[in-house]
């Protein structure tokens, strides 16, 4: 709980964050460590200072969003390409700040009711505007721009408009400080907006030593998941990487990768039937130990800095329900679900079938909401493919997000009725099956892409020998 103490700590955890390969070969990590020793040094300056260090992350590393902004800038013609994207990158913190001052200053306003519609009612306004209006290039490239910051920062506006009526009057300047947080925010608010922060913000010298603690002993976890997803991926795929060396006498079965087996398929070239299922279920394992890894890094710098962050994935393989596995699997992609589209829903509609009301909200989360997060995450496929186009091919994640919709929402359902947990082997089995109902997703969601003639095709494959 002394300073002294916390600096040690603060210091041993970045000695082991360098740890890291991507950590160790960028001064990330030592930059990292210098924020956390000024949130340690001065606690009562935490969310000043963690505004301060957005602002330069931004200077440092401007909101790029899949490389689209950085191409722009390249294609404007600019002298100064890093200038260009700042300057994109302000106006949309402009644009944040001036809806944040609006809903203060006109809070009965129709916008300050509805400040998250009017948002995302706005971005696809400027996307369908700037996919079928004729514009000169200059005019173009500006307007994509900005198009491409804001999808960056757009859930991150989001919950801090939904703040801005709270009973907290915070300053637009410590609602930046979640924008781009030094934790490495990616385009889902991790953990949440500016209000969570604030109830999860340790409070006195006991609660910070406890909060750093879990923090340092969730890096210690990560950076053991780590070395078994490596070993995972040499032993399985025959991956290598910087510990290839120290593992190299270890058999590996390289099993031939999912997009390789898919994009196969699609081409109706098949490979063995057990090296289907193998390369499906390395995928979903893999996957999961790299968000993992992931995830506990960013929770466990977030809890360094003093705040008391929930994981974002606990232990989802454990889950004995498909609604559970949701939960545990990207917790905060959830919660932003829940925010912005199960409880409007649940709130407005079918107020007298409860049922009924939980199911239509948990639809209205998991697939009208998953649907358009995603598909407005990446506005590069709209300006490669214009605006029909880029729907037509997202048919597969659109059957994707109403089948994982109707899933969980009968699964919430049927967990009702049920009075308690399976144990022993019932829980083992139940975990499988769930697994499994995720494994035969994965290809609608995997970057192949394929059509849904073509998915239809492989989970056809997986039944024959």
């Amino acid at each position: 709980e002394t300073v002294a103490g916390r600096l040690v700590l603060v210091a041993l955890f970045v000695l082991v964050l360098a740890l890291k390969p991507a950590a160790a070969a960028s001064p990330w990590a030592l930059q990292v460590g210098g924020v956390l020793m000024l949130t340690s040094l001065f606690p009562r300056w935490r969310r000043v200072l963690i505004a301060l260090a957005a602002l330069v992350w931004i200077v440092i590393h401007p909101s790029d969003h899949g490389g689209m902004l950085l191409n722009l800038a390249i294609a404007s013609g600019s002298e100064n390409v890093m200038a260009f994207q700042l300057a994109i990158v302000g106006g949309v913190l402009l644009f944040a700040w001036a809806a944040f001052a609006g809903i203060r200053r006109f809070p009965g306003s129709v916008f300050a009711r509805r400040p998250v519609f009017a948002l995302v009612l706005f971005y696809c306004s400027l996307v369908t505007f700037a996919s079928t209006v004729p514009l000169s290039p200059k005019l173009k490239v500006i307007l994509w721009s900005f198009i491409a910051a804001l999808a960056g920062y757009l859930w991150f506006i989001a919950y801090s408009l939904k703040d801005a009526n709270g009973k907290e009057r915070r300053t637009f300047g410590i609602e930046l400080g979640g924008y781009y947080a030094f934790w490495g925010s990616p385009p889902t608010p991790w953990p949440k907006g500016s209000s969570y922060l604030s109830r999860v913000e340790a409070k006195d010298a006991h609660e910070l030593a406890v909060t750093q603690l879990k923090g340092m002993r969730l890096l210690l976890w990560a950076m053991l998941l780590n070395v078994v997803m490596l070993i995972f991926e040499w032993v399985v795929v025959g991956r290598r990487s910087h510990l290839s060396d120290a593992i190299g006498c270890l058999p590996t079965l390289r099993v031939p990768d999912l997009f390789e087996v898919l994009q196969a398929s699609a081409q109706h070239r098949w490979v063995p039937w057990g090296l289907r299922w193998a390369s499906l279920l390395s995928y979903f394992l893999d996957f999961t130990l790299s968000l993992a890894v992931y995830s506990h890094v960013t929770i466990a710098i977030c809890r360094m800095a003093g705040f008391r962050a929930l994981r974002n994935m606990y232990a989802p393989l454990s889950a004995t329900t498909i609604a559970e596995y949701f939960n545990r699997i990207y917790y905060y992609f959830k919660e932003l679900l829940v925010e912005f589209f199960f409880f409007p829903t649940y709130f407005r509609w079918f107020r007298g079938k409860p049922r009924l009301r939980m199911f239509f909200a948990t639809l209205a989360a998991a697939g009208l909401g998953n649907m358009l997060y995603h598909y407005l995450r990446d506005p590069s496929r709209i300006l490669r493919d214009g605006l029909w186009r880029s729907l037509v091919r997202f048919q597969s994640y659109a059957v994707y997000c109403v089948i994982l919709g109707l899933a969980v929402g009968f699964s919430q359902l049927r967990h009702t009725r049920r009075r308690s947990r399976p144990t022993g082997l019932l829980a083992v089995l139940a975990s499988a099956r769930v697994c499994l109902f995720y494994c035969l997703l994965i290809p609608l969601d995997h970057p192949a892409r394929l059509s849904l003639a073509q998915v239809t095709g492989f989970w056809w494959s997986l039944l024959l020998p």
